[in-house]
């Protein structure tokens, strides 16, 4: 998580630019550039609403239950962290289409 605290210290809009002149232009490219840059708000709050469900009274009585750390994760966790992820996913789309246009 600190590399990508550390990539969004940065504007994205210089690294798109920096990334989008030192490659090759073409419509292949500027989806995996755009994709290199918008990715790491959505893992950033994903991030958050994990640990902070982790500390939830359900998490620690899924423990004493003795259930996996795989059941727990994906019947627990991932269902109350869904609505932050669609959110922050759909807000991340709308980033992607303005962060193609400049590149355009």
């Amino acid at each position: 998580m600190r590399t990508v605290d550390g990539f969004l210290s940065f504007p994205s809009i210089f690294l798109l630019l920096a990334l989008a002149a030192a490659l090759k232009p073409s419509p292949a490219m500027v989806t995996v550039i755009v994709a290199v840059t918008s990715w790491m708000e959505v893992a950033r709050i994903v991030e958050a609403e994990v640990r902070s469900l982790r500390e939830r009274e359900f998490v620690l009585a899924g423990r004493m239950l003795g259930l996996s750390g795989a059941h727990i994760m994906f019947r627990e966790i991932l269902p109350n962290a869904m609505g932050p992820i669609i959110v922050a996913a759909t807000l991340t789309v709308a980033h992607a289409i303005l962060l193609e246009a400049y590149i355009s």
